[in-house]
C-alpha cells in the first residue's frame, strides 16, 4: 500500500512541475519559432518551394532534387 501512495505522489509531482513550466511560454517565444507554409511542387516533381515565417517575416525558399537543399530566394 505504501508503494502505491509513493507512486501516486511521484506522478503528482511530475504533473505539478509540468504545469508550472507550461506557464513560462510567452506569445513572443511562440511567434519567434519558424514554421513553413504554402508548400508547392513543380509539375515534374523535382523542385519544391515554400514560404517560411521567421519572427513575423515571410521568406520564400526553393529546393531542387535529388539533394533538395533549401535555398533562400527572398
Amino acid at each position: 500500500m505504501l508503494r502505491f501512495f509513493s507512486s501516486i505522489l511521484i506522478i503528482a509531482l511530475f504533473v505539478i512541475k509540468g504545469f508550472s513550466q507550461a506557464q513560462n511560454f510567452t506569445f513572443e517565444a511562440i511567434k519567434s519559432h519558424p514554421f513553413p507554409t504554402e508548400l508547392v511542387r513543380s509539375n515534374k516533381g523535382n523542385k519544391i518551394a515554400w514560404a517560411m515565417d521567421e519572427k513575423g517575416i515571410r521568406n520564400i525558399y526553393v529546393a531542387e532534387g535529388p539533394s533538395f537543399e533549401a535555398r533562400k530566394l527572398t
